[in-house]
């Protein structure tokens, strides 16, 4: 994927951001991770939303290793004081059509429990919770979602 690619792409959804935003003064970039010694990160693409030159909401989205028809979505964040605008719904759309754009059948996501917005935007965008557990290094119950495109 291109930043022309992914702009095209986040057309669809710039009309709707400058209304919450209250401006056109924000920019999508994204980033791809390049370091060879880190071998699962490296097809990994980070997607910044900045507005007023503050990154205010991110994702990341990494091919699932030895399976090129799952695409994991990672990292999904918007920070506190702009929460509950609608920037994780649109976001959440964007990465979709990347991940069809891109040719994949399935999205998985991860989530901690505690991350109640996201777990929000799943739920209300029809991804289907298949699984939990909490995880034995940090302690956190970790939601697994997926949503088939």
């Amino acid at each position: 994927m291109t930043q022309e690619v992914l702009n095209k792409l986040f057309l669809k959804y710039k009309e709707k951001l400058s209304l919450i935003l209250k401006s056109d003064n924000y920019n999508l970039v994204l980033t791809k991770n390049t370091e060879e010694e880190y071998s699962a990160k490296r097809d990994c693409m980070e997607f910044i939303l900045n507005f007023d030159k503050q990154q205010i909401a991110s994702f990341s989205l990494i091919p699932m290793i030895n399976c090129c028809g799952i695409l994991v979505s990672t990292s999904a964040y918007t920070i506190c004081e702009f929460r509950n605008k609608g920037i994780g719904t649109i976001l959440n759309s964007l990465r979709i059509d990347i991940a069809k754009h891109q040719r994949y059948g399935l999205i998985l996501s991860t989530t901690v429990e505690d991350n109640v917005y996201q777990n929000i935007i799943l739920k209300r965008n029809k991804w289907e919770s298949i699984c939990s557990f909490i995880n034995p290094q940090t302690g956190n119950t970790v939601n697994i979602n997926i949503i088939k495109l």
